[in-house]
């Protein structure tokens, strides 16, 4: 008889574990970082192996991924304002999109910072230019 309300609470927790959240809070609580402090100024990316948000245009594309860049950037020669994407097949940005990928892998591939496991990749209008 014990068993029933233990089933009961197993299933309680995975419907609250697979409910959806709202978009909004997802954006509060996950702000975009910008692809400067991503690369960092040293030879691998501080948040090596996190998972981040960020914005940026879309300046090449390939079979397997495609470039991304700061808009803006952050003036020091020290760090890249650009980014590798991974996306294991063919991308469906082209160049001149301005996208935001949601929950992004930080990783190095041959010593040279990338993101891949992207969660999504969506078009975004924060890339517009600032009088």
């Amino acid at each position: 008889m014990n068993h029933i309300p233990r089933l009961a609470m197993i299933l309680i927790l995975v419907t609250l574990a697979l409910a959806p959240r709202p978009a909004a809070a997802q954006d509060e609580r996950f702000p975009p970082i910008p692809i400067a402090d991503i690369q960092g100024a040293g030879p691998a990316s501080p948040l090596y192996q996190e998972w981040v948000d960020t914005i940026g245009v879309v300046t090449g594309v390939n079979a397997d991924g495609f470039y991304l860049q700061d808009p803006q950037g952050d003036g020091d020669p020290a760090t890249s304002d650009g980014v590798y994407v991974y996306t294991q097949r063919a991308p469906r940005v082209k160049a001149g999109d301005c996208v935001r990928l949601r929950g992004a892998f930080v990783d190095e591939y041959y010593e040279k910072t990338e993101l891949s496991r992207a969660k999504s990749i969506e078009p975004s209008d924060a890339c517009a230019a600032t009088p």
